[in-house]
């Protein structure tokens, strides 16, 4: 009963669902694009065209840009976030300005 208490408490935080949200737009914007490479706390895709899309941590969020132009905002709240490859697998951790830590794992399309 206190586990399902716990995770009741966890789900009404605003920065959890705003991760959740967030973390459901990424792998919606990742899709067709194929990885290429993690450069600090920048995750790199390229495009059909060619160019890369870039998806990466700016001023309290995680924002997408291609070839270097551009904003939109995909996760907002962040103080900071961790991109690292394992296997073919891309492990992202998010830290919440509310100090929540969240780990993803990003499987290629």
């Amino acid at each position: 009963m206190k586990s399902m208490t716990r995770v009741e408490s966890t789900i009404k935080k605003s920065d959890y669902l705003e991760v959740q949200i967030g973390k459901i737009q990424l792998d919606l914007e990742r899709r067709g694009l194929v990885f290429s490479e993690i450069k600090g706390n920048q995750l790199i895709y390229k495009n059909d065209k060619g160019e890369n899309v870039t998806f990466e941590f700016y001023q309290n969020m995680i924002r997408k840009r291609v070839s270097g132009e551009g904003h939109q905002p995909i996760m907002t709240g962040v103080k900071s976030v961790r991109y690292q490859e394992i296997n073919e697998v891309i492990e992202m951790e998010v830290t919440t300005l509310e100090k929540e830590t969240y780990c993803y794992f990003l499987f290629p399309w």
